[in-house]
């Protein structure tokens, strides 16, 4: 799984060096994005695997996340975190192609088992 490219994509400055500095350690390579602006020239030109995001990050919309992964027709796996657990939005995404939905507050160890998850199940 190192080698593995995810972009990360989290308003807060603090929350967002967390999850880089945890997956870089661990042999990923690692973009972040402290908004949803720039996703889809992020993901085509670095040739991202994975994609984690927080829903409430400002200009991140996840289903345009999603809509620009299947567009773009890459192998490019999503997990979502929110701070709401709405049943319904959760299953509407992961009908969309989200590989996860997770619910704040989180464990890192939470986040990176399903990062690691979502990989494993694209190979």
């Amino acid at each position: 799984m190192p080698g593995h490219r995810i972009l990360i994509i989290v308003e807060s400055p603090k929350e967002r060096m967390e999850y880089v500095s945890c997956f870089e350690s661990l042999g990923f390579l690692v973009d972040s994005l402290p908004d949803g602006s720039d996703i889809r020239s992020v993901i085509s030109e670095k040739k991202t695997d994975l994609i984690l995001a927080d829903t409430a990050t400002p200009g991140f919309s996840a289903d345009e996340c999603l809509e620009t992964v299947s567009s773009l027709q890459m192998p490019c796996q999503v997990v979502l975190m929110a701070s709401e657990p709405v049943v319904e939005h959760a299953v509407k995404l992961m009908k969309q192609g989200a590989y996860d939905y997770l619910v704040k507050p989180l464990e890192i160890d939470q986040v990176e088992l399903s990062v690691k998850r979502a990989l494993n199940a694209s190979n």
